[in-house]
């Protein structure tokens, strides 16, 4: 089954192709199993309504109306609109994270859906900005599960690798 988180984004001045006030959506899409673990998508390409050969190497689906190259494969780097997107693609990844946070049976699987930056197509720039963005979110947010049941920013976190937090208790 797939988690799609969804927000509505209005088109921008110079972008005369859309209508004024209409509204255009992003979408992120996660695919799990029955045990709400997250599937490490096969096909990491970008969506403009069909897939394109933009592969993004992200662990889950992005669709919106981008600007696409005339053979419909790529998207335009150098587009407004598009870096458009991503920037409100960041703040929809922000949103789907504390979606996963809030649910139980979710609180680990959003671990998944984190990009590995270095995974990030090093000659796509918008991509890059994107990568770089859910980085520095993740690494200032409350994202890391303690033993307590709270979220806690990393930095302020011990990460007990050696095993000492079974010799002593809380």
């Amino acid at each position: 089954s797939f988690v799609v988180k969804r927000t509505a984004i209005h088109s921008l001045k110079e972008d005369d192709r859309r209508r004024k006030n209409e509204n255009i959506f992003v979408d992120l899409a996660f695919e799990l199993t029955r045990d709400n673990e997250l599937i490490d998508l096969k096909n990491k390409m970008l969506y403009s309504f069909l897939a394109t050969k933009y592969n993004t190497q992200l662990p889950f689906i992005v669709n919106s109306d981008f600007q696409l190259t005339g053979d419909r494969e790529r998207i335009k780097e150098d587009s407004n609109w598009n870096k458009f997107i991503f920037e409100c693609a960041v703040e929809l990844f922000k949103d789907t994270v504390e979606f996963f946070k809030k649910k139980k049976d979710y609180e680990n699987t959003f671990y998944g859906i984190i990009p590995e930056r270095h995974l990030c197509p090093v000659d796509r720039q918008i991509l890059k900005e994107f990568y770089e963005s859910v980085h520095q979110y993740c690494v200032k947010s409350k994202i890391i599960l303690t033993e307590s049941g709270q979220f806690e920013v990393g930095e302020e976190c011990y990460f007990d690798d050696k095993g000492i937090s079974t010799v002593i208790s809380n």
